[in-house]
């Protein structure tokens, strides 16, 4: 039986960080995160075990649409939101009008 390598906080910590990195210095595959390129590129640095096909899928169905709860600053957070167009929930706004209002 295939044991499933869970994806753990420190994982997806490295995946939002080289998103980051990736669009900071213009890395055309950034733009398109949900696709295999930037995640082959992440996979040969060897930060994580995981596949760059598990690593897109990962990223595709469990982070993008919950960039809030990336372990980046606000500021990184919304610099991908803005680069990426990230279409943000009314929950979302809420979050970052609240954080944005408190904390800035």
């Amino acid at each position: 039986m295939a044991v499933r390598n869970i994806y753990t906080s420190r994982d997806e910590r490295l995946m939002w960080e080289h998103l980051f990195e990736s669009l900071q210095v213009g890395d055309n595959a950034a733009y398109q995160p949900k696709g295999l390129t930037l995640w082959k590129k992440f996979e040969v640095t060897q930060k994580t075990n995981k596949t760059a096909s598990s690593l897109a899928t990962h990223f595709r169905k469990v982070m993008y649409d919950h960039i809030e709860d990336a372990n980046l600053t606000v500021e990184q957070q919304l610099y991908i939101v803005n680069q990426l167009n990230i279409p943000l929930s009314k929950r979302q706004q809420r979050v970052y009008t609240f954080l944005i209002l408190h904390y800035f």
